[in-house]
């Protein structure tokens, strides 16, 4: 009788498509689809043993669930922080526990009040929205290989990556990083400048590039960012004298 209990969870998509008629035909023309955001809602109750510590409570869960609270303590995330949980699977091969370590980056949509009522007693109800700008469930575990070669990916739904480059020297001005090794996609990067000790970041989901932590997409020179899409992969590398390339993600699921 002194908790917070999880009574329910529902969670909605939020889907950006273009729609417009056909000219000349029956039917429309209809853009690809993309995903968005993801909102997940938490309907609880909190127990307490006494109205004083009831309010104690109330009070705990709204200051842990201010959206302007952790955008405060979190400029460099404006506010999201990681919701950990686990998922349970028939998968015992891949995860034993049967259980697959989660993630979602989340924060919270509204301040939560809890409900006052002379109905509950020492208890009182609380809904709380959680915002997520990357809508992908994601294993808690960053994933990573030093080099070109295979990258697996045991979700469902495409994975973000992150390349790192530590240079030992100067590099050279065609390095590419590419999906399916064919060469060719993926970015293109002018490495020629680059000195021992330099550390390149390619982040594929942001869309940016930096050169020790300040950015520095103008490295850049063709080429465009890609994901891990679900199952097996190749990463391949070229032109990648004196750097070494570090690929980094996370196994990722529509929900």
């Amino acid at each position: 009788m002194d908790t917070f209990e999880i009574n329910g969870v529902v969670t909605t998509s939020q889907i950006d498509t273009a729609i417009d008629s056909n000219p000349s035909k029956t039917g429309a023309i209809i853009s690809p689809a993309r995903r968005i955001i993801y909102l997940v809602r938490v309907d609880g109750t909190i127990r307490a043993p006494s109205l004083a510590k009831l309010f104690d409570k109330g009070v705990l869960l709204a200051s842990a669930l201010d959206p302007d609270f952790l955008s405060r303590q979190n400029p460099s995330t404006n506010g999201f922080v990681d919701m950990d949980f686990s998922v349970p699977t028939t998968d015992t091969t891949e995860y034993p526990t049967g259980l697959v370590p989660s993630r979602y980056r989340v924060r919270p949509r509204n301040t939560v009040v809890p409900a006052d009522s002379m109905y509950t007693g020492t208890s009182a109800f609380f809904a709380a929205e959680f915002l997520l700008r990357d809508p992908r469930r994601v294993y808690q575990t960053l994933e990573s290989r030093v080099g070109a070669g295979t990258v697996d990916n045991e979700g469902n739904t495409y994975a973000g990556v992150v390349v790192s480059i530590a240079m030992s020297g100067a590099g050279q001005a065609g390095y590419v990083v590419d999906l399916n090794g064919d060469g060719v996609t993926g970015p293109t990067l002018d490495l020629s400048a680059t000195i021992n000790g330099d550390v390149i970041v390619i982040d594929m989901d942001a869309g940016t590039v930096t050169k020790n932590g300040v950015d520095a997409i103008t490295l850049m020179t063709s080429g465009t960012f890609f994901d891990i899409p679900p199952g097996s992969s190749t990463i391949g590398i070229t032109n990648g004298t004196n750097a070494t390339t570090t690929i980094q993600w996370r196994r990722s699921w529509t929900i």
